[in-house]
């Protein structure tokens, strides 16, 4: 017997039996009598019966089944028998793969981390040497973070934090934002970017409402975490990235005592993958919950199409890594093409933008109107430290871009401002102007 057309997109990947491919078919059920099947030995079996119209003789339509830690395979059957037939194909798809069988389709629920997807494949890809992050203390290959990122990851596996736990991360913009972030989604936890300029009663909130087990903060930050430490129920480690207190972590010593290789969590593109607070207009500050797929859409429906990022790009983001904006600007969009990015951990004032720009070389700069509007109303001294001969475009949201803004600063660089509409729940721009068709005041 031969084997069903499948459409396949090659990739290994491993199929969740039982309650969620069943929910999957869910509606072909409805229109058949057919029912879920046993459990054989290490085999996870779903079997898809139905009756003839006329001989009302029962049969097996198709059977799913999971080894036991091995590979998936597809057993497909017309007859009534419930034993698998002789053929059995083993299956590489995508998270977007499905199988036909006959007129019958149903989603593949495939494995897929985040974190794999945006760091591990580009080591794939051969850019293990390639600069990931520049910074002014120093630049950190994508080789460097991905090993930085799998001792986290291990790290939490040892402070037991499971599937779906939360970690708070209160980072300042570098390399150590990038290693929790992604460690952390590779582990299976649920990192929590949060603001890195509130007090401490807004991390305590953070804290509780979160549930998160785990909080690494920059050492500037750690005497907020202390004050309210003691009102955070749920919280059971702080980590500190520099000098620790009593009581405390050393982030540089769990990734010292870490494995540098990691198993990523047997996560699905539906599953949960971090979470961003909102800015609490309408009340207390929301965690909005970000699923494994999120940054890929994001970056291929706006970083490659709108902006057309590619692996030869760098770039720069005023707006920090705790924002949604500056996420993608500065993190996932360029991990996601393979490119690179500038990160400053300190405040983004004009007299430091400029000179970055231009010692670094930047060839998509992402801010927002505020600090276009500071930074044209800089002194003329800072001024003459500018160049933005490598910047092919500038980015703006966050907030409505006045037109007088856009022309008065493509009058001074050269470069125009593409002005977006973006927003925390979305994770990034869903509304934006495109190259060569900039219209001011369009926000």
């Amino acid at each position: 017997m031969g084997a069903p057309p499948v459409r396949l997109i090659p990739k290994d990947v491993e199929i969740a039996a039982g309650l969620r491919l069943l929910s999957a078919i869910q509606a072909v059920y409805e229109r058949t009598d057919g029912r879920l099947g046993s459990q054989i030995g290490p085999l996870q079996l779903l079997l898809l019966r139905t009756r003839g119209r006329k001989s009302g003789q029962q049969r097996t339509a198709c059977l799913l089944y999971v080894t036991d830690g091995g590979r998936p395979a597809v057993i497909g059957s017309k007859g009534g028998s419930d034993t698998p037939p002789a053929w059995v194909l083993n299956l590489q798809a995508d998270p977007d793969a499905e199988i036909q069988v006959g007129t019958l389709r149903w989603p593949v629920r495939a494995r897929f981390t985040a974190a794999t997807d945006f760091l591990d494949s580009n080591l794939e890809a051969g850019r293990a040497g390639k600069v990931a992050i520049r910074t002014q203390e120093g630049d950190r290959t994508y080789g460097e973070v991905a090993e930085e990122a799998n001792r986290w990851g291990n790290a939490l596996r040892e402070l037991h934090v499971e599937m779906e736990n939360q970690v708070l991360i209160a980072v300042l913009d570098g390399p150590e934002f990038a290693n929790a972030f992604f460690g952390s989604i590779k582990s299976g936890a649920v990192p929590i970017p949060v603001n890195t300029n509130l007090k401490p009663h807004d991390y305590a909130y953070f804290l509780n409402d979160s549930r998160a087990k785990v909080a690494l903060v920059s050492a500037p930050l750690a005497d907020a975490f202390r004050q309210v430490r003691g009102e955070c129920r749920f919280l059971r480690q702080l980590a500190v990235i520099g000098e620790v207190g009593a009581g405390e972590l050393s982030f540089a010593e769990l990734l010292q005592g870490a494995r540098a290789q990691l198993t990523p969590a047997d996560t699905s593109r539906d599953d949960m993958c971090f979470w961003l607070y909102s800015s609490g207009t309408t009340g207390f500050p929301k965690g909005t919950v970000h699923l494994q797929h999120d940054m890929r859409f994001c970056t291929e429906s706006y970083a490659k199409q709108v902006l057309g990022m590619t692996e030869d790009d760098v770039t720069f983001s005023v707006a920090k890594l705790y924002f949604a904006y500056g996420l993608g600007n500065a993190l996932y969009f360029p991990f996601g093409v393979g490119a690179s990015t500038v990160h400053l951990a300190g405040p983004p004032a004009p007299g430091t933008l400029l000179p970055l720009v231009r010692h670094f070389r930047p060839t998509l700069y992402f801010s927002v109107p505020t600090s276009y509007a500071a930074t044209l109303a800089a002194d003329p001294e800072v001024w003459e430290q500018a160049d933005f001969s490598s910047v092919r475009a500038c980015v703006s949201a966050g907030e409505p871009l006045a037109g007088s803004i856009l022309e008065r600063w493509q009058h001074r660089t050269g470069v125009e401002i593409l002005d977006g509409i973006g927003s925390t729940e979305i994770c990034h721009i869903f509304v934006s102007n495109r190259p060569g068709q900039v219209r001011p005041d369009s926000s």
